[in-house]
């Protein structure tokens, strides 16, 4: 009987201490993020653009342009910038396959079985 006595006990205590540190950690994200939004950081949310700021040009009707476009839109929203920084990709080249065909193939595997 003491045994199963202690047992709940062990019990009580390990749930107790698991659940007051999340519910700690939980405050401390939430004041975390009050902190953040007062002192004016932007909140990461993805930007609305007008349409009027994608008028094509006879510039960009190659594929290899809109591409870049593409990728570049990515990288923003990867860094989360703010929207008025600037920056500008030239180019884009393939870099060569250094890895082995096994290698690839069991990544791709992988890939296909977390979806």
């Amino acid at each position: 009987m003491n045994n199963l006595s202690l047992a709940f006990n062990t019990t009580f205590v390990g749930l107790t201490v698991v659940f007051l540190s999340l519910i700690l950690l939980a405050i401390i994200i939430v004041f975390s993020r009050v902190l953040r939004l007062r002192k004016g950081s932007p909140k990461h949310t993805p930007h609305h653009i007008k349409d009027d700021e994608f008028l094509h040009k006879k510039s960009c009707s190659s594929p290899g342009n809109e591409l870049i476009a593409v990728i570049t839109a990515a990288i923003l929203s990867s860094m989360k910038t703010s929207p008025g920084c600037k920056i500008r990709v030239g180019s884009i080249r393939r870099i060569p396959q250094s890895s082995p065909v096994w290698n690839l193939t069991g990544r791709s595997e992988y890939l296909a079985g977390k979806l």
